[in-house]
């Protein structure tokens, strides 16, 4: 079993990477419609600094925060959610999060998010990067 500080530390991990593709959904949504910070928060009422902070993954959106963008965006809050891809690893029979072992190009693809890389890019850089470590092994 693992002791509260293991699963703190758990619960930070993830959280930032929650944070992350969040952020970098709705900066890219944003982005693709676009509209500038300060018109989202003329539409929605939120705060041009809680947008900001939300699209550089420096706090948690509330869920009425969230909806209220994903209303002004044209999107479907779940959408939001099924956007995002944690790590998991089987074990008996459970699925269990485990950060540390993701693999690096989940973690890559993580942080590419992070900094509001648009999906096709994350997909490209990525494909490269595989691309590299397959001529390495020749």
């Amino acid at each position: 079993m693992k002791n509260a500080e293991d699963i703190s530390k758990q619960a930070k991990i993830y959280e930032q990477l929650i944070l992350n593709q969040i952020g970098a959904f709705i900066a890219n949504k944003r982005n693709e419609k676009n509209i500038t910070i300060r018109e989202l928060n003329k539409i929605t009422g939120v705060s041009i600094g809680v947008i900001s902070d939300l699209e550089n993954a420096k706090s948690m959106p509330r869920v009425e925060t969230l909806i209220k963008l994903a209303e002004a965006l044209e999107i479907s809050l779940s959408l939001i959610f099924e956007n995002m891809k944690p790590a998991t690893q089987k074990t008996s029979n459970k699925s269990k999060i485990i950060p540390d072992d993701m693999n690096k190009y989940d973690k890559i693809s993580t942080l590419l998010a992070g900094l509001s890389y648009a999906k096709e890019e994350i997909t490209d850089i990525i494909s490269y990067i595989k691309f590299t470590d397959y001529k390495k092994q020749k």
